[in-house]
């Protein structure tokens, strides 16, 4: 006697992608990364700073200088120096480690200046002394920045045609198959479930 599975009630089973679903897929990756082209430019500029858009900062030197670890406890490039000063203490972040040794020799105690430039809740370095001898350049924090830039920038124009190429497939595919998606609609879970067994 045939038996028929138990499927649940008020579900309906997830269809699968076909061929015709590829113009709305290659329209969302093209919007992603035309976001990103975009994107990574507007940073770039915003992350670059006047000298007189820097805030200058005066203290000592609160613990030692250590590496900064990303969300799964990897370590990132960066740098971080917490400072003690009169209104409180400061967390500053270095990102050109082209004076690394210099910065990590740093000692609790130590009293250091720094112009620094806050954004999105950091305070980037541009330069920093230490007792008055420099360790870092607001000049050389700017040809870091500029070349931190046009490697972007490369990026950017790389993400940028991958997008216009991505949506030139999905108008050549929306003209070659009348709609975005597959319009057929999704089975309910009790009629995709639907399996006679011997």
């Amino acid at each position: 006697m045939p038996t028929f599975n138990a499927p649940a009630p008020g579900r309906r089973a997830r269809r699968p992608v076909t061929p015709r679903d590829l113009p709305a897929l290659f329209l969302g990756f093209a919007l992603v990364l035309g976001v990103f082209a975009v994107a990574i430019p507007v940073m770039g500029k915003l992350a670059m700073a006047k000298e007189s858009d820097l805030k200058f900062v005066a203290g000592s030197v609160e613990r030692a200088p250590s590496w900064l670890s990303g969300k799964y406890g990897s370590k990132l490039p960066i740098i971080g120096i917490r400072v003690k000063m009169d209104d409180g203490l400061y967390d500053l972040d270095e990102q050109d480690l082209s004076h690394s040794r210099e910065i990590m020799n740093l000692r609790p105690g130590d009293r250091i200046t720094a112009r620094v430039m806050p954004f999105a809740g950091y305070h980037n370095i541009w330069e920093l002394k230490r007792d008055g001898v420099t360790i870092q350049s607001y000049q050389e924090t700017y040809l870091f920045q500029a070349a931190t830039n046009e490697r972007g920038v490369t990026g950017s124009l790389a993400a940028g045609l991958i997008s216009l190429i991505l949506l030139i497939a999905a108008l050549v595919l929306r003209m070659h198959f009348g709609a975005w998606r597959d319009s057929t609609p999704s089975l309910p879970a009790d009629a995709a479930g639907y399996v006679q067994r011997p």
